[in-house]
């Protein structure tokens, strides 16, 4: 009996597309064009193969693009070990392509509102920006410098990491700015968001 995707709740079919591979996403965005619905999907620089084996898959930032340009998502999502040269290239590039983009960094990386700048320029007008907190820690001075920043785009942006700080929650203007503790091992995250950020 075959199934029929088209009316199944949002969350089961968004638990069904994690299964899928690359290809066959790109397949079923394909079909579901006709039926004017969005399919939204990343590329992940890694990936778990199966419970128990992890796999390494890297695909070039070429590769990527090209499938951008062929189905036009309006949000894709890219996790990077770090921000090199390159990739920020390939990110204003993708700014051009997409509405939204989510984009998660495993290593620290101290250029947040550059990065928020050049992609929000372009066609792009929604931005996400996680590194995990862990990995990364802003004081709250950076913070408050990084929603001046925020301010000055118009554009929906959220930004999650770790923090030097006590937990609080504050609203800052259109930007609401909560401190969390994580656990023992997990350390402190901030997250940033705009008021209107879905």
């Amino acid at each position: 009996m075959p199934l029929d995707l088209l009316n199944l709740p949002r969350n089961s079919i968004i638990a069904i597309l994690k299964f899928l591979d690359d290809r066959s996403l790109l397949r079923l965005r394909e079909d579901l064009q006709t039926h004017d619905i969005t399919l939204e999907f990343g590329f992940n620089e890694r990936r778990d193969c199966s419970m128990w084996k992890m796999c390494s898959i890297r695909i070039p930032n070429s590769a990527s693009l090209e499938l951008i340009e062929k189905i036009y998502p309006t949000h894709v999502a890219f996790q990077f070990y770090a921000l090199t040269r390159v990739n920020c290239k390939f990110l204003n590039r993708v700014a051009d392509l997409v509405e939204s983009i989510r984009l998660e960094l495993d290593k620290t990386c101290r250029v947040f509102a550059a990065i928020a700048n050049d992609v929000l320029n372009r066609k792009c007008n929604r931005l996400e920006i996680e590194v995990p907190y862990r990995n990364a820690s802003i004081s709250l001075a950076e913070a408050e410098r990084m929603i001046k920043f925020f301010h000055h785009k118009q554009q929906p942006i959220r930004f999650v990491a770790g923090a030097n700080a006590q937990p609080c929650n504050v609203q800052i203007g259109l930007y609401n700015m909560s401190v969390e503790h994580m656990g023992e091992w997990s350390g402190t995250r901030i997250t940033i968001k705009h008021l209107h950020y879905e």
